[in-house]
């Protein structure tokens, strides 16, 4: 019987630090951050595995704080523009790590040899 590892979704608060922290670009001016950027970045996580729309995420609970919709949203736009997402998924590719916990997606495109027929997870029936 082989028992699949469970793949986490919320980092540790060591986790952030040593492998998040450093590329993530925090604001120097400006006012400071309320919610801590552990449960910023649990929350992005966890709309991300979801699927939720970002409203959703109000009154929600990340690590011990309630967090407003517009602040996780503001953070992950502000991010994502500056690339700091694609810093940490290229650093995750340098550790040796299985390669499960840096699946991103796991649907599949099945065709035939001429590739005139093309289904989609099997849910989409084939083209005729």
């Amino acid at each position: 019987m082989s028992y699949k590892k469970k793949i986490p979704y919320q980092l540790t608060e060591d986790q952030l630090n040593m492998y998040v922290l450093e590329h993530l670009q925090l604001g120097k001016r400006g006012y400071a951050i309320k919610i801590p950027i552990l449960a910023i970045i649990n929350a992005i996580l966890f709309k991300i595995r979801v699927g939720c729309p970002w409203y959703m995420l109000e009154g929600m609970l990340f690590n011990g704080h309630i967090v407003k919709y517009e602040t996780v949203y503001y953070h992950f736009n502000r991010w994502s523009k500056l690339g700091c997402f694609e810093k940490i998924f290229e650093n995750f590719l340098t550790l040796p790590n299985d390669i499960e916990y840096i699946l991103l997606d796991s649907t599949y495109i099945e065709s035939s040899l001429d590739c005139s027929e093309t289904e989609f997870s099997g849910y989409k029936k084939k083209l005729n």
